[in-house]
């Protein structure tokens, strides 16, 4: 009877740990969407500025420099997406292809990304 009783408190704590766990993995997931939503909602007025960046980060031929572009390219794409507005996006990347088709690198890091 005591060992039944043991079992069900160590039951019962299990269960409240995974609920705990649960909820803060929720509210974790949470907090990260509504900072990638605050963040893409200060690129957007900043827009033609992150393009220019891109194009700088770009120059430098450095790889880190790519990933850096990549990324921002991925959060412009993603603005774009939510704007209902793809186009002015995928003629921006169409030109970076076009002006930088020597740099296999930089269209590795673009594929990868699922950009191209």
């Amino acid at each position: 009877m005591l060992l039944a009783a043991a079992d069900r408190i160590a039951e019962e704590r299990r269960r409240k740990e995974a609920e705990r766990a649960a909820a803060e993995h929720a509210r974790r997931e949470r907090e990260k969407r509504e900072a990638r939503e605050r963040y893409l909602e200060d690129l957007a007025p900043r827009e033609e500025d992150a393009w220019r960046k891109i194009d700088t980060l770009i120059a430098t031929k450095q790889p880190a420099r790519y990933d850096e572009a990549v990324k921002l390219l991925c959060d412009l794409r993603e603005l774009a997406v939510r704007r209902g507005r793809t186009d002015g996006v995928e003629s921006q990347l169409r030109r970076l292809c076009e002006t930088h088709a020597k740099k296999p690198s930089l269209l590795d890091r673009l594929k990868r990304a699922e950009l191209i």
